[in-house]
């Protein structure tokens, strides 16, 4: 972390207090600071990425900049340039006559870095005064305490004299500009090999170095030099900050930095890092008067700013716009184009990837989070640690109101709960992670131990999700996503300006093959990221709304499936209320079999109930009644509706193509037989056994437009393929795709308990209706007879309300018989009730708060 103005008593300060009493401590005897030897680093001659957080005024001694490796310098040619008035001469010979002073291009070579400079004689001389002036200052500070052994090294390096350089008349004398490129070229090796002022920082602004040059993850070693900096040019919401006018103009003196992905600069006299521009598609350069509106400017344009930089002269502008222009094209091609569905990230191949679907294989994925507080005794297997998958915290709950016994609970007895003793496995789910949110709503959530549900008699609501882990190049481009939007927000909030929130640096993708760990049983595949992103989310001059492009795609390109499971499902456009496509392009995509005779199936999986507080008993809250309107307006309701749109042109036949289900469960609470819904969190689509979207975007508005929510989603495609089975033929399915649906379709139709039940034919009518079909109507008769339970297509409207929940279910009547009938369920899925309040207006009725805002809320 950079360093706070305020000490504090976290964690890390601790641990830096034990670290330097240790270091106190160490024999300096032990310490090697001869006057030939280069500084020792990790990794075997690297630079470690924190690196980044740990950075220096340029000037301070304790900059971190080189690495054990020798730096060799090569004059590769010596150029000459004509004056600024002949440059627009149309004669040659003036040009001639008026030749300026050479321009020395140096190669430079520094472990694996290589890189070049260009300088002038007056640039040499400039630094050989500058060393002078340091060596006479070090003169004046000769430690004058301290062990002898650091005494005698250092006075040591303050007697290592200047290499001499020799003036330039004589280049005249010895051979002509050959041997003074060997002499400057040995000067400088020279140099370079003196700890003392190699380290010198007018030899690092020299040779074009800062403590970001030379570190491994950051990538090749670009351009950089000081500059002139104009304030403005970013990319506000709702508000233009590029400026016409001289007046807003203000200058400020930086360091750029160019790598193979992005540029920033940094403050010289902290070393803090200021600004950083990502490349993307619209990432350029140009020089002239008229697009920089300053005298040597250099104007680099992106979607999120327009940056002006002041050079010292119309050769340095040139040579940092052609240099930088160069770099980005060598190394960073694959962030300056557009890709496939809009994507700021291309398609990557070979990328190991996972799916996470049941508990342990969350616990072990790589990078947990630790949302609330450890209590003694609680047991490591219900600690809230997550996953952070791209775009969202994800988490696979057990499909039951109540979870699976695991081993190491019974520890739970020695916290205080404040409800007294827990019965059962009612003790897995502390205070807040006991929660059923449409019962009621969190509260209190700096107060994560207290329960607010009373657990005695309210079931938990068990959810269902789905996760996905990448590695390399598509990990790199999920933490780029992140590392724009969190750069962004530290930009236009005030309260993240601070060096206690740094600004994030990108990691090369040519350093992200190098896998230090990999979650096992991994498949290769090729993967793409995308997201929804806009100017306030991202800082972007254009929305980007490749989550909804990559779905479309998928829908409209499937040959024989797909498999959907999502939180919300809003969509069917009439461009009023609802603008997002993939609702029509199932129901196209529908159509288009039926008119081909073809066998094509939809399956849809979400909640039985949006995730708002209402009591269902009494109809539900307006939030609830409100998204429950443009689901079903997008199942069944309306003349834009997918089933809609299919009868109008196959009639009842649309059954053999869609199914729209949810997940229940049940349990036993203290003696009382108890249903809930399992609330359906995931948001993903399987298409074909060979296409998986996994990711935080919801099937709506808010999620897919890319102007409103900000949400990141993963593609992955198989190019590893094994033997499957699709209607009944041999077929050739992705591995990673086959495995997801095998374990989707396992869990919620009771396979894993049941192995006679085949999940291998997604398509067949065996499974459509005698297993898929078949199950969710069975499960929905049964919990309908056992619990007479909400939501039910026998309620269509508000005064069928009461009569159905005043008869009394079998598990209130006869709860022996009741036990004997849950015995049939079979997995968790059961049919949706599509006529649930279907002659109900479920809109937010007027004065109610609901009805106050935009209805894009509920979209």
């Amino acid at each position: 972390m950079l360093r706070q103005s305020e000490p504090t008593s976290s964690t890390l300060h601790l641990v830096a207090s034990d670290m330097t009493s240790i270091m106190e401590q160490l024999d300096t005897k032990d310490l090697d600071v001869g006057d030939g030897e280069f500084p020792t680093t990790e990794a075997g001659d690297r630079l470690p990425f924190t690196a980044i957080y740990s950075l220096v005024g340029f000037k301070e001694s304790d900059a971190m900049v080189f690495l054990s490796s020798p730096i060799t310098a090569k004059i590769l040619e010596v150029e000459r340039y004509t004056s600024n008035q002949d440059r627009f001469n149309n004669t040659v010979q003036r040009s001639v006559n008026k030749a300026t002073p050479a321009m020395y291009r140096i190669e430079l070579k520094h472990g694996e870095f290589t890189w070049e400079v260009k300088k002038k004689e007056k640039h040499f001389v400039e630094l050989h005064r500058d060393l002078r002036a340091y060596k006479a200052l070090r003169r004046l500070h000769l430690p004058s305490r301290g062990t002898s052994i650091r005494r005698r090294a250092t006075m040591k390096m303050e007697k290592a004299e200047i290499p001499v350089l020799p003036r330039e008349e004589a280049k005249n004398q010895s051979g002509g500009v050959s041997s003074r490129k060997k002499q400057l070229e040995d000067y400088l090796n020279n140099l370079l090999q003196m700890p003392m002022y190699r380290s010198c920082h007018a030899t690092m602004e020299f040779i074009d170095v800062s403590q970001l040059s030379f570190i491994h993850d950051l990538g090749p070693k670009g351009l950089e030099g000081m500059v002139l900096k104009r304030s403005g040019g970013h990319r506000f919401p709702g508000l233009n900050c590029c400026g016409r006018s001289k007046i807003c103009y203000h200058w400020s003196k930086r360091w750029l930095v160019v790598k193979d992905s992005f540029l920033m600069y940094m403050k010289p006299d902290s070393g803090a890092i200021s600004f950083v521009m990502l490349f993307d598609k619209e990432f350029s350069v140009k020089l002239d008067s008229k697009e920089t509106e300053t005298k040597h400017g250099l104007r680099i344009n992106s979607l999120s700013r327009s940056l002006v930089l002041k050079c010292s002269s119309y050769r340095h502008a040139r040579w940092w716009g052609q240099a930088i222009e160069a770099f980005s094209q060598k190394h960073g091609a694959a962030f300056l184009t557009d890709h496939r569905f809009g994507s700021f990230a291309r398609q990557e191949e070979n990328i190991p990837a996972k799916c996470l679907s049941d508990v342990a294989a969350l616990r072990c994925w790589l990078l947990t989070l630790r949302l609330r507080p450890v209590c003694s005794g609680w047991s490591s297997s219900i600690n809230s640690q997550q996953t952070l998958i791209p775009g969202r915290l994800l988490e696979l709950r057990a499909a039951a109101p109540l979870p699976l016994a695991q081993a190491g609970s019974r520890s739970v007895r020695s916290l205080h709960t404040g409800v007294g003793d827990l019965f059962g496995d009612t003790r897995f789910w502390h205070g807040k992670d006991y929660c059923n949110f449409v019962h009621k709503d969190w509260i209190q959530l700096d107060k994560p131990f207290d329960d607010f549900i009373d657990r005695h008699k309210t079931p938990r609501m068990p959810w269902h999700d789905i996760a996905s882990v990448v590695h390399g190049k598509a990990a790199r481009d999920v933490a780029r996503h992140f590392i724009q939007r969190w750069n962004f927000t530290k930009l236009v909030k005030p309260k993240y300006r601070s060096l206690s929130f740094p600004y994030l640096l990108p990691k090369s993708h040519l350093t992200a093959g190098e896998l230090r760990y990999q979650v096992p049983n991994c498949t290769t595949a090729k993967v793409q990221i995308l997201r929804s992103a806009s100017d306030w989310s991202a800082g972007i001059k254009y929305h980007e709304e490749s989550i909804h492009n990559a779905y479309v795609h998928a829908i409209e390109n499937s040959q024989h499936f797909i498999y959907i499971e999502n939180q919300f499902f809003i969509s069917c456009a009439e461009n009023k209320l609802v603008y997002n496509k993939i609702g029509d392009t199932i129901a196209e995509r529908i159509k288009k079999a039926y008119r081909e005779g073809a066998k094509y199936r939809v399956y849809v999986v979400t909640p039985l109930l949006p995730g708002f507080e209402g009591d269902i008993n009494t109809g539900g809250g307006s939030a609830i009644q409100a998204v429950m309107h443009f689901n079903y307006r997008t199942m069944n309701k309306g003349e834009h509706s997918i089933i809609s749109q299919l009868r109008a042109e196959m009639g009842d036949q649309w059954m053999n193509y869609i199914s729209f289900t949810g997940l229940r469960t049940h349990a036993d609470l203290e003696g009382t037989l108890v249903t809930e819904l399992i609330y359906v969190h995931s948001k993903m689509l399987i298409a074909d056994d060979n296409t998986v979207i996994i990711g935080s975007a919801n099937i709506n508005d808010r999620s897919m437009l890319g102007k409103r929510d900000s949400e990141v989603a993963v593609i992955v495609e198989d190019s590893e393929t094994v033997d499957a089975v699709m209607d009944g033929q041999p077929y050739r399915a992705g591995k990673f795709a086959l495995q997801l649906r095998l374990e989707c379709f396992r869990m919620i139709l009771g396979a894993n308990t049941d192995p006679s039940i085949d999940v291998s034919d997604p398509i067949s009518e065996l499974f459509y209706k005698e297993t898929w079909m078949a199950t969710c109507a069975r499960n929905a008769s049964i919990y309908q007879k056992v619990f007479r339970c909400l939501p039910s297509s026998d309620v269509r409207n508000i005064s069928e309300l009461e009569g159905f929940l005043a008869k009394p279910g079998l598990a209130r009547e006869d709860p022996a018989r009741a036990q004997e009938e849950l015995k049939k369920i079979r997995g968790f899925l059961v049919q949706f009730p599509l006529q649930f309040m279907s002659e109900q207006n479920l809109l937010p009725p007027i004065g109610c708060k609901e009805a106050m805002v935009p209805m894009e809320v509920w979209t």
